[in-house]
Parts: C-alpha cells; sequence; structure tokens
C-alpha cells in the first residue's frame, strides 16, 4: 500500500456542509477533517450538524467568517518601497526620521534588512539598507526617534501609503463604528 505524501484540504467554506445554512459573520463554527478511504475531506459545519456528526474526526477546529469591513487591505509594498528610495535621494533633514521609520517599518515587512549602521560622531547617523533581493542598496538617514515622535510620524506615514495610526486601513467612512452606535445612527 503506498502512502499519500499530498493531500488536498478545500478553503473554509461559507456554508454548512451538513443543513446548507450560511454561517453569519463572527459566529463560531466547526471545521473538520474526516478522512475516508483512503483521501482527506474538510467538512464546516454548524453547531447542530457538528454534534449530529456519526463519529469523531479525523482532526477538529472552530473557526470564524469575520466581517468584510474587519478585513486588512493589502499594503502595497511596491509604493512603500519607491517612497523609500525617493526619501533617500532626497536627503534631507526634515524627512530623516520620515525615511528612518519607514526603513523600519520595511525591515518589519521583510523588504529590505540592515546591512550597517555606522556609529557617526557629531552627525545625523546613516544606516545601509539592502533589498531582499540583494539587487539594491540604499543609505538613509537614521536619527533617534523618541516615543514622542513617532505617533505624528507613524500618522504622516498613514496618509501618505493609505493604512491608519496603528497601521491598519483607515475606515472609510468619517465617524468610527463606536462613536457612531452610541449615537443611535
Amino acid at each position: 500500500m503506498a502512502i499519500r505524501t499530498e493531500w488536498r484540504i478545500g478553503k473554509k467554506g461559507q456554508l454548512c456542509a451538513g443543513c446548507g445554512k450560511v454561517f453569519p459573520f463572527d459566529v463560531p463554527f466547526h471545521s473538520a477533517i474526516w478522512l475516508e478511504g483512503e483521501a482527506f475531506l474538510r467538512r464546516d459545519l454548524c453547531e447542530a450538524c457538528y454534534g449530529a456528526a456519526p463519529g469523531p474526526p479525523f482532526s477538529h477546529w472552530r473557526t470564524t467568517i469575520p466581517r468584510p469591513e474587519d478585513q486588512k487591505r493589502a499594503f502595497d509594498l511596491g509604493l512603500a518601497a519607491e517612497f523609500l528610495r525617493r526619501l533617500a535621494a532626497d536627503g534631507t533633514a526634515e524627512r530623516a526620521a520620515l525615511a528612518h521609520l519607514l526603513a523600519l517599518l520595511l525591515v518589519r515587512k521583510r523588504l529590505v534588512r540592515v546591512i550597517d549602521l555606522p556609529a557617526a560622531a557629531g552627525a545625523v547617523p546613516r544606516a545601509r539598507v539592502e533589498f531582499h533581493d540583494g539587487h539594491e542598496a540604499l543609505e538613509i538617514p537614521a536619527p533617534p526617534l523618541s516615543e514622542e515622535d513617532i505617533p505624528g510620524l507613524r500618522e504622516q506615514l498613514g496618509r501618505l501609503l493609505d493604512f491608519g495610526p496603528e497601521g491598519k486601513p483607515e475606515p472609510s467612512v468619517s465617524a468610527r463604528p463606536e462613536e457612531s452606535s452610541s449615537t443611535g445612527e
């Protein structure tokens, strides 16, 4: 008997495989994998249908379908990389902190890596960062950033690169949901 080393397990469904009801947003339901013959089969089931299943699954977990507005928009790394290139070429002291914070963000997103951070006596320190493909390195200013500097710089980057102050996309409406629900709108 040959041992199977690859399986195709489907994505999360929008409907209960037992009764066909649509799963509501943010309500937990069961995802389970059953071994049927020599194949694994995934089924997403509501609470009632999971309880009525004929036997225990091979594997099981609970999951939800998030509301569409809670899903993050993709962060445009190409735009951010091009903006960093232009900030590095610009080199003005007014934009040094912005370039430094953007470089740190792109390090976190694994688009660039710091290859050198030489000590600079008396001058603004400069960091060398390299794009992960290894074809391009930039020298950017790396001034010290205080806790007080970060919120303003993050807000400025958010406006420029289309994400909110905590790195999340801004909602398209002007009022926050918690504000509008308290006023009954």
